[in-house]
């Protein structure tokens, strides 16, 4: 559940992605270098799965991959996909929207560890702006711009950033921090 988090005494932490490709090697350098507020650490070296927007796009109705490219046809039916978004969001029903090994190994295995001397342990998700920017429609139209779209992506995003919440929680370390990776909204203004 949301709420202030404790302040750290100044206490460091890392943001986003790191080159390696083996998880255990890049917990290992987080927690070398983060020990008090470790991170779950993105691997985009593993593969586009791993990527920002992409590792958060599993549970997305209508998702397909053409030329390399998240698409989602427009045209098709996904009310009842959507629907079950809308029902998942509205029962805080986050499980579907868990991480998965090949989208989060980073953090699939910074939560598998012992963490004594962390105070606050940090993960993100995509952020539904930039998830939106980035995932088109057949035409090459950010979803962004389809109403019903824009208003599902932030319930399905608060839904994986739940999911990643509980996972965190279940280190048992004091405080979690889930943060929204929003790069998009440098270009917004």
């Amino acid at each position: 559940m949301a709420h202030f988090i404790s302040p750290t005494d100044g206490s460091a932490t890392g943001v986003g992605g790191l080159p390696h490709t083996d998880p255990a090697r890049a917990v290992d350098d987080v927690l070398a270098a983060f020990p008090e507020v470790p991170y779950a650490p993105g691997l985009p070296n593993r593969g586009p799965f791993e990527q920002i927007v992409w590792n958060d796009a599993r549970t997305l109705p209508g998702l397909e991959v053409i030329e390399g490219r998240l698409v989602v046809d427009l045209g098709a039916d996904h009310a009842e996909a959507m629907e079950a978004v809308y029902l998942d969001f509205v029962e805080g029903n986050a499980a579907a929207y868990g991480p998965a090994a090949e989208t989060y190994a980073g953090l699939l295995d910074l939560v598998s560890r012992d963490l004594p001397s962390a105070v606050l342990v940090k993960a993100q998700v995509t952020g539904p702006v930039t998830f939106g920017m980035q995932v088109v429609d057949t035409d090459k139209r950010p979803i962004l711009y389809d109403e019903a779209y824009a208003d599902l992506l932030g319930k399905m995003l608060a839904l994986r950033a739940r999911a990643v919440e509980e996972r965190l929680a279940a280190t048992g370390v004091p405080e979690t921090l889930v943060v929204l990776n929003e790069p998009y909204w440098a270009s917004l203004g």
